[in-house]
C-alpha cells in the first residue's frame, strides 16, 4: 500500500512558530495541510502492471528471473604455445643472412570436450616472445595465419641481440587481439582447437663472419594467449551441465506481518527460453515459497516439475536469430498455485539444472555461439484482483527527523483529522509508533476510527473521518523523535470482493491544534 499520506502526518508535528517574550495568547490552527489520492497505478512499476478487460482488473508481473548465459561456460582458457628450433648436426657455421624456418606448425588448445571451429574475439591478447642463444643479431618473424583481423593474418619480425647458450637474448612483443578472428581448423581444415604458425630466424646479414652454430644452441619461441572473451564461436561446445539454485527476494512482503489474503483464481506461466544454437535439456528441481517471519515455506507442487524437458537449438533465418522456448502453464486445477501465493512468501528459493548438448555432438560440430546466446527463465503471472483480505497486517519504518523545530509556540492541545473519500472494498485502520535514536518507543498514536472501504452494493464512495491525537506531553519530547513505524490493518468489506481498476481514496488532512504564543 502506498502510505505517503501516512508519512506526511508525522510532518505536521514540525508547525511552530518563534518565541519572544513579553505577551502571550491562545490561537487555534485549523487548516487543510495536504490533499492527494491514492490509486492502483501507484503499484505500477517495469515488471508490474495493471491490466484491465471485460474479465476485470488484473495485477500482472511480467520479469525475466535468471539467465545463463553461454559465454560464461565458452572459454578459452590461458594458455601459451611454445615451439623450438635446433639444428641436427654437433656444430654448423652459418653465413650472415642464413635463414631458418619452421612451416605449418599446427599447436593444440586445451578446452576440455569442445571442439571449435571458428571464433571471434571481443577481447583478449597474446604475447610473443623469443629466446635468441646465438651470438649474433638475429631477427625473427612470427606469422599466425590463424589469426586475423580485416583478411590480414598478424605476422610480426622481431630483432634480438645476440646471445648465448647459457645466457639467452629475450625479445618480445604485445598484441592486442580485440576484433581478430581466430581459425581452429588446422592446415588442411579438419581439425579442430588447433592454432597454426610459422616461425623464421635470419641471422644479421650484415655480420663480418659466419657464426658458430652447435645442437645445444636452441631457440625458443612462446605465444601466451591470455584474456580472452569470445564474441562468437562455431564447432561443438561439449556437454556442459549447469546446476544451481537461485534466491529470488521480495522484501516488500517483509512488511505484511500477519493476517491473511484468499485469491480467487491466479495463472503463471513460466517460460524457458533458449538463444543458444543447442539442443538443451533441462528440469526444475524445486520451487520454494518462504515467508521468513512465520518460517512457513510451501514447495510448489506440479507434475510438470522434476520432470526433464527438452528445448529445441535456436535456428536464424534471413540473418537473425530466432529463440526457441518450452512453456508451462500453472493454475488453480493443475498445481498448488492459490496457497503458494497466498503463503506471502518473501524468499523464493528455485533450484534448477541444464544440461548442454546433452547427446553429445549431434550437429556436427556446427553449433554456433552468439554474444546473446543464452537460456533464460521468464516468469508472467496474471492475478485478478477479486480477493479476500483477514486482518492482513502491514508494517513499515520509517526515517523522521523533528529536531530543527523552532522554538516560540506551544500546543496547549490537539489533533490531525484524515477526511477520506474511498471506492476501495478496503477496511483500514491506522496506528502510529514513535521512536527515539535508539527505537525506543515515544509515542503510540492510535486512530480514532477506521477508514471505511466501499461496498459492492454501495454506489457511493465510503466517506471516512480519522483523528490521531497525540498526548500533551509528547509535545515536549517530539525533538527525540528519528523514526515512525506505520501500522496497518486490513479487512475485506465483503467476504469476495473485486478491486475496480479506477478505484481511488481521495483524501484531505488538516489540522485542529490551540497553541499559545508568546511576545
Amino acid at each position: 500500500m502506498n502510505i505517503k499520506w501516512l508519512f506526511l502526518i508525522l510532518l505536521l508535528f514540525s508547525l511552530f512558530g518563534c518565541r519572544k517574550e513579553i505577551t502571550n495568547w491562545d490561537t487555534q490552527w485549523s487548516f487543510p495541510v495536504i490533499k492527494d489520492q491514492l490509486n492502483l497505478q501507484d503499484l505500477v512499476t517495469d515488471s508490474l502492471t495493471l491490466l484491465n478487460d471485460t474479465n476485470g482488473c488484473k495485477l500482472v508481473y511480467d520479469k525475466t528471473l535468471y539467465r545463463i548465459k553461454l559465454a560464461e561456460f565458452i572459454k578459452i582458457p590461458d594458455t601459451t604455445i611454445q615451439s623450438q628450433l635446433a639444428i641436427n648436426f654437433p656444430s654448423l657455421n652459418v653465413s650472415p643472412g642464413t635463414i631458418l624456418s619452421q612451416k605449418d606448425i599446427e599447436n593444440k588448445l586445451e578446452i576440455g570436450d569442445a571442439e571449435l571451429k571458428k571464433i571471434k574475439v571481443k577481447k583478449g591478447a597474446i604475447t610473443i616472445t623469443f629466446l635468441n642463444p646465438l651470438a649474433t643479431k638475429t631477427y625473427y618473424t612470427i606469422e599466425i595465419p590463424s589469426f586475423t583481423k580485416d583478411g590480414v593474418a598478424v605476422k610480426k619480425t622481431l630483432m634480438a641481440e645476440k646471445g648465448s647458450t647459457n645466457s639467452p637474448s629475450v625479445v618480445k612483443s604485445t598484441l592486442d587481439l580485440s576484433g581478430y578472428s581466430i581459425d581452429l581448423r588446422g592446415v588442411n581444415n579438419h581439425t579442430f582447437n588447433t592454432i597454426v604458425t610459422n616461425f623464421d630466424m635470419q641471422l644479421d646479414s650484415t655480420a663480418s663472419s659466419a657464426t658458430k652454430v652447435t645442437n645445444k644452441d636452441i631457440t625458443k619461441m612462446s605465444i601466451a594467449i591470455s584474456g580472452i572473451q569470445i564474441e562468437y564461436a562455431q564447432g561443438y561446445f561439449g556437454n556442459l551441465h549447469i546446476e544451481s539454485s537461485t534466491e529470488l527476494p521480495v522484501t516488500s512482503l517483509q512488511k505484511i506481518t500477519n493476517g491473511n489474503f484468499k485469491l480467487s483464481e491466479a495463472t503463471v506461466e513460466l517460460n524457458i527460453l533458449n538463444s543458444c544454437k543447442l539442443m538443451a535439456k533441462g528440469k526444475i528441481n524445486s520451487l520454494i515459497s518462504r515467508n521468513t517471519l512465520s518460517g512457513i515455506n510451501i514447495s510448489f507442487q506440479n507434475q510438470q516439475l522434476n520432470n526433464p524437458f527438452y528445448i529445441a537449438p535456436a535456428w536464424t533465418k534471413d540473418n537473425q536469430l530466432i529463440t526457441t522456448d518450452k512453456k508451462f502453464i500453472f493454475n488453480s486445477s493443475n498445481s498448488n498455485l492459490l496457497s503458494f501465493i497466498e503463503n506471502l512468501g518473501d524468499l523464493y528459493k528455485i533450484n534448477y539444472d541444464f544440461e548442454l548438448n546433452p547427446y553429445g555432438n549431434l550437429n556436427g560440430g556446427w553449433d554456433e555461439f552468439f554474444p546473446t546466446s543464452e537460456i533464460s527463465l521468464h516468469l508472467k503471472s496474471i492475478i485478478p484482483l477479486h480477493i479476500q483480505v483477514n486482518n492482513l497486517n502491514f508494517k513499515d519504518t520509517l526515517d523522521l527527523d523533528l529536531s530543527n523545530i523552532p522554538n516560540g509556540k506551544s500546543i496547549k492541545s490537539g489533533q490531525f483529522k484524515l477526511h477520506c473519500a474511498s471506492s476501495f472494498p478496503l477496511d483500514a485502520t491506522v496506528s502510529l509508533i514513535l521512536l527515539d535514536g535508539f527505537k525506543n518507543i515515544l509515542e503510540t498514536i492510535e486512530g480514532t476510527a477506521r477508514i471505511a472501504g466501499k461496498s459492492k452494493f454501495s454506489s457511493e464512495n465510503k466517506i471516512s473521518n480519522v483523528y490521531f491525537a497525540p498526548t500533551l506531553g509528547f509535545f515536549t519530547k517530539m525533538n527525540s523523535v528519528k523514526y515512525v513505524i506505520v501500522k496497518t490493518i486490513f479487512n475485506s468489506v465483503d467476504k469476495s470482493f473485486e478491486i475496480p481498476y479506477n478505484g481511488k481514496i481521495d483524501f484531505q488532512l488538516s489540522t485542529d491544534f490551540e497553541i499559545n504564543t508568546h511576545y
